[in-house]
Parts: C-alpha cells; structure tokens; sequence
C-alpha cells in the first residue's frame, strides 16, 4: 500500500483569491497575485483569514509596487 503525502502548501492565483482560507495549522494558502501584462508573479501573501478581498500580499524580493483604484489613485496599505 503507498502513502499518499499530505498537502502543505496550496498556491492560487490568476482570478481573485476572496474567499479562500484555512486555518488548518498544517496548511499554507498562499495567493500569488501577478498582472497579466507582467507574465509572472509581483506578490505572495498567506490567506489565513476570511477576506471579502483578498490581500494581494508583499512584493517579491527587488520589486516595488503601488496599489491604485478605479480611479487611478494609491490604495493605502492594508485597505
């Protein structure tokens, strides 16, 4: 009989991450969010709490980024 492993780490990304979570101690959702314009990856942030919007996360390392809103202006962080 094989042992099946058990899922740490679940990563989502392309569409928006609201409403996934976990708060399982043993595992990690981690939504990595990217534009499609850049083709990869710009944040990463864990979804350990219910969200109405999920967080986007942090910056990867060497990257700087502004959050704005529907009208073009910086969202403050956290919001």
């Amino acid at each position: 009989m094989r042992k099946i492993p058990k899922v740490k780490r679940i990563f989502v990304g392309s569409e928006p991450a609201n409403g996934i979570w976990s708060d399982d101690p043993g595992l990690s959702i981690i939504n990595a969010y990217a534009m499609s314009e850049t083709a990869f990856c710009i944040t990463m942030g864990h979804l350990d709490k219910p969200n109405e919007i999920a967080p986007v996360g942090k910056p990867l390392t060497n990257l700087k980024i502004t959050l704005r809103d529907e009208e073009g202006k910086p969202v403050p962080e956290g919001k």
